[in-house]
């Protein structure tokens, strides 16, 4: 009768004081199996971002890593063992007999151009990947000795006592746990599989609010439901529920508490049409960066755009948060030629190239990674008034749409009304806005803020600014949004500009015929 309640209470994964140290190293060993077997499977699977937190990568992780271990804990806890063999077959088979879909070469190519173009940081990259294979190998093999020499020592193990040797055999168990996931990885790593599992990494980073969350759900499900006498359906269906609420939950609170990671690219025009406002440019952009330069988790990265003659030129620096560097490039002397082209600054070329950097953290989840284009400039856009020999901003502005990258655009101001429309529809566009220069320093510092605290997307933030600030009563060409180039938007204003000269024409002869 007593063998029969403690069968029956312990079909709840909330009561499981009976449990024997053997049992709950089988849960422990099917961790380790059903982690194998989830990572090789996600690697088979093709299926875009399934390391990042995602619904699908919710759903495969459960059913291949937790669901495993309810089975392991219920109906199939007399056939563990061999559940585990087939787990592990299963899983070895996998990992030799393919090779993944979603892993990343550490070769870039194979031609000799591009292997003699190989950086410092590509090399290391390869040398700290095998010093990590090495790692975990020997790691491995140490915490298995370590494992047998603490359950050798085990005897007369007492989980009610918590005598010295249950504590040697716990300590046992967790060895061969961090042993096998040694293991694992070390073979994962070989074979070219990620060893990414979001479902692991929230019970590492919240594993005591996953206790706290499943103590009230154990509370809940003792007040409301007979556990004795529930049927084996019921009691599974109720394991089930449990299982994804607590994961849920955890998944939840880790995503809310990630640190995001803010990048912003201030692309400056650094040429003769900035030759009244360069010095207060600069010093906007220093003073931005001044405000976030101690935390770590912002990436700030300069291009300047420089005139040579004919020439255009793309200056640019890497991602960092030093302030030292920013402000030593920002601050370098250079002095562009009076020539200035009359064809216009070739802005859809400087937003290619921002949209391309090397992010540091390329991935296009806005929650997480928050990437933001400041474009600094005074000119008239290359396409807009005269005939486009660049890349078009227009069409690079749904890029940046594409890929949740948000622009904003301080105009200096040089007095062209279009320009202004123009440029404020670019940034729109994209989900940022057209900043004048006389309030761009105050905006900016507001918005970066919000983002940090609030960790709200640069969207978000910048839909929260004042109209006040950025006077958006000027701009009135809703029909740009409309339009699939700036040759398109080009035609727009021609219409519009000989609509108001027909206009101006005709109140000037009503007011002749009226004299």
């Amino acid at each position: 009768m007593m063998d029969d309640h403690r069968h029956r209470k312990e079909r709840f994964v909330s009561n499981l004081n009976g449990t024997t140290l053997f049992e709950t190293g089988s849960v422990m060993i099917t961790i380790c199996s059903t982690y194998f077997l989830c990572q090789t499977l996600k690697s088979f699977i093709s299926w875009p971002n399934i390391e990042k937190p995602s619904w699908m990568n919710y759903v495969i992780e459960n059913v291949t890593l937790a669901i495993p271990i309810i089975c392991v804990c219920t109906f199939l806890s007399s056939l563990s063992v061999w559940f585990h063999v087939m787990l592990w077959l299963v899983s070895i088979l996998i990992s030799f007999l393919t090779k993944p879909t979603s892993s990343v070469s550490l070769v870039p190519s194979t031609s000799y151009s591009r292997n003699i173009s190989w950086s410092n940081t590509d090399c290391n990259i390869i040398t700290i990947h095998g010093e990590l294979k090495r790692e975990f190998k020997q790691m491995g093999l140490q915490l298995f000795l370590e494992m047998v020499f603490l359950c050798v020592i085990s005897l007369n193990s007492s989980r009610k006592l918590c005598n010295l040797s249950y504590v040697s055999s716990t300590a046992g168990l967790a060895c061969v746990s961090l042993a096998c996931f040694g293991i694992i990885q070390w073979l994962l790593l070989r074979h070219g599989y990620s060893t990414e599992s979001i479902l692991l990494k929230t019970m590492n980073q919240k594993g005591l609010d996953a206790f706290l969350i499943g103590n009230v759900l154990t509370g809940i499900i003792n007040l409301n439901i007979n556990t004795i006498d529930t049927s084996d359906i019921i009691a599974l269906l109720i394991i089930f529920i449990y299982l994804f609420l607590v994961t849920l939950l955890q998944q939840l609170l880790l995503y809310n508490s990630m640190a995001s990671n803010v990048m912003i690219v201030f692309c400056v025009d650094n040429t003769t049409s900035m030759a009244l406002n360069v010095i207060e440019a600069r010093e906007m952009v220093i003073n931005t960066c001044k405000q976030v330069e101690k935390n770590s988790n912002i990436y700030i990265k300069i291009i300047k755009l420089e005139s040579m003659k004919t020439q255009w030129l793309r200056v640019h620096c890497e991602f960092t948060n030093s302030m030292s560097k920013i402000v030593e490039q920002l601050l370098k002397c250079n002095k562009p030629d009076c020539i200035y082209p009359s064809k216009g600054i070739p802005i859809g070329d400087l937003l290619h190239d921002a949209l391309n950097v090397d992010w540091p953290f390329n991935d296009d989840n806005q929650i997480i990674n928050k990437k933001l284009v400041v474009l600094v400039t005074d000119g008239v856009p290359n396409g807009l008034f005269t005939p486009l020999d660049s890349i078009d901003p227009w069409v690079m502005s749904h890029e940046f749409h594409k890929k949740n990258i948000v622009l904003a655009v301080v105009g200096v101001g040089n007095g062209n009304f279009e320009c202004d429309a123009f440029y404020h529809a670019l940034a729109k566009n994209t989900g940022g806005l057209y900043i004048p220069f006389v309030n761009a320093e105050r905006v900016l510092q507001g918005v970066i803020g919000k983002v940090i605290v609030r960790k709200d997307t640069f969207s978000e933030a910048f839909r929260l600014v004042p109209s006040e600030y950025i006077e958006i009563e000027l701009y009135e060409y809703e029909a740009i949004i409309q339009c699939g180039n700036i040759n398109q938007i080009k035609e727009l204003f021609l219409e519009a500009i000989t609509k108001a000269d027909y206009d101006i024409i005709k109140m000037i002869n009503d007011t002749k015929f009226r004299f």
